[in-house]
């Protein structure tokens, strides 16, 4: 979940266990990372999403980066899905 994104604007339809609800709210809360066996297959889930690019469905940005798919919430601005998924990429290939 993104603390950039109005929480109680997204909803999750379970909370587990330990109430957390975050894999419910799924990109919608913020964004997500979605890893693939190979390139081609994160290439058609990136085609896939795009079917839905402009409707009511849109569940926001998504770009391929090697074999994941980088997803950010509609519920932020074109600017801060930028700013997000460029935070997710920088994490994704800092070395420590």
């Amino acid at each position: 979940m993104s603390d950039l994104v109005d929480q109680s604007r997204v909803f999750a339809n379970t909370i587990d266990a330990t109430g957390n609800e975050v894999i419910d709210k799924g990109t919608q809360g913020g964004g997500s990372v979605e890893v693939y066996a190979n390139e081609e297959d994160a290439i058609r889930r990136d085609q896939y999403l795009s079917s839905f690019d402009g409707t009511w469905i849109s569940s926001g940005s998504h770009h391929v980066y090697g074999t994941c798919v980088i997803r950010t919430s509609n519920e932020l601005t074109a600017s801060q899905q930028m700013e997000l998924e460029a935070s997710i990429v920088d994490a994704l290939i800092r070395l420590e």
